[in-house]
């Protein structure tokens, strides 16, 4: 028995854009002590021995997919219109 995950709504890919953006905007400002503090609240989740380089890479990556898959739902929002 397979549970199929619902596909995300254009507006849970926004929030989670603006999230991770957000994430990305900190982590650049922030040395690497502050950083072991605030990957517990990180929005990707936590990672025990995640560097600050780390999570900014699979930040990136993260903020890529969400973007494609933005454009995958305004492509089929516009194509039902």
């Amino acid at each position: 028995m397979t549970t199929e995950i619902p596909e995300p709504t254009l507006e849970q890919l926004e929030f989670m854009n603006r999230q991770h953006r957000k994430d990305l905007r900190l982590l650049s400002h922030m040395s690497d002590a502050q950083f072991h503090v605030f990957r517990k609240n990180i929005s990707i989740g936590v990672f025990e021995d995640m560097s600050k380089a780390e999570a900014y890479e699979i930040l990136m990556s993260m903020l890529a997919l969400n973007q494609h898959l933005i454009e995958v739902a305004k492509a089929k929002q516009k194509d039902k219109n």
